[in-house]
């Protein structure tokens, strides 16, 4: 009878060995998917030559939205369409010397003064999603506040 015993405790041992071995496979492998699938991009990004930041903005006058935008990226960037609100906005005056982009052209590292018509039955102080759609159709998302500087 004792050697039955020792015989189950063996079996026990190796079979909890056996356990954590696949316990610790399993933890290995989700974890391994999860970062592979992030370093294989599997979401959308936008690609880095397409890159424009928000300089600064003037919105105290809730009917004309001032913006200055920079290319921050590797390569020209030309910017289609304007969007305030969800509103296209068509009516666009393109900078004054020396922040110059005619028609929408902006290069490397250069800055732009962009003047918008800002459409009606904006609130103030309120902010906003202004949208720069560029010729590569990158979206780039900048939000303003109407009645402020920033």
């Amino acid at each position: 009878m004792v050697l039955d015993k020792k015989a189950v405790a063996e079996i026990m041992a190796a079979l909890l060995m056996i356990t954590i071995t696949i316990s610790c496979f399993v933890v290995f492998y989700l974890y391994s998917v999860g970062l592979f699938g992030q370093l294989q991009g599997a979401q959308v990004q936008q690609s880095y030559s397409d890159t424009i930041t928000l300089e600064f903005y003037d919105w105290t006058n809730p009917a004309t939205l001032k913006i200055e935008v920079r290319n921050v990226g590797s390569t020209n960037i030309v910017i289609r369409a304007i969007y305030i609100a969800a509103n296209n906005i068509t009516a666009i005056t393109w900078g004054t010397p020396p922040n110059t982009c005619t028609g929408g052209n902006l290069p490397v590292q250069a800055t732009c003064l962009i003047q918008l018509p800002a459409p009606g039955g904006l609130t103030a102080g309120t902010s906003y999603s202004v949208v720069l759609a560029t010729s590569r159709g990158a979206l780039v998302r900048l939000t303003a506040t109407v009645g402020q500087i920033g």
